[in-house]
């Protein structure tokens, strides 16, 4: 946990290491009211709450390094809306982009998606 924490300190600092950067941040908040009544089973109120973000950094450094991200997290405030825990989450993607200057590339290294075959 130590380790998770120091990366993500870091990577909330990187952006100040840099001259000049372009930030956008973005974040979407969903909140359930739910209620179950199953026969011969107790009536349950699930209230999970579920927060989307994401973190965009352009321009680092000399302007052809980017961070994007991307997660989730959920918590229910009420009964567990799952069967498994009452937290759940998830790191959609996470890379760093580098642009070739003088050819028409880029190169990723993180935790991506790949959409083209």
């Amino acid at each position: 946990m130590k380790s998770l924490a120091g990366n993500i300190v870091f990577l909330l600092l990187l952006p100040a290491l840099a001259y000049a950067v372009d930030t956008e941040a973005t974040g979407t908040t969903i909140l359930r009211f739910e209620e179950r009544s199953v026969p011969g089973f107790e009536k349950q109120k699930a209230v999970p709450a579920t927060q989307f973000v994401g973190v965009d950094v352009d321009k680092i450094g000399g302007g052809n390094l980017s961070l994007h991200l991307f997660g989730w997290g959920r918590v229910d405030l009420a009964d567990r809306s799952t069967d498994e825990r009452t937290t759940d989450g998830n790191l959609t993607y996470g890379y760093l982009l580098y642009r070739l200057p003088k050819a028409n590339g880029q190169v990723k290294a993180g935790r991506f998606f790949i959409y083209e075959g």
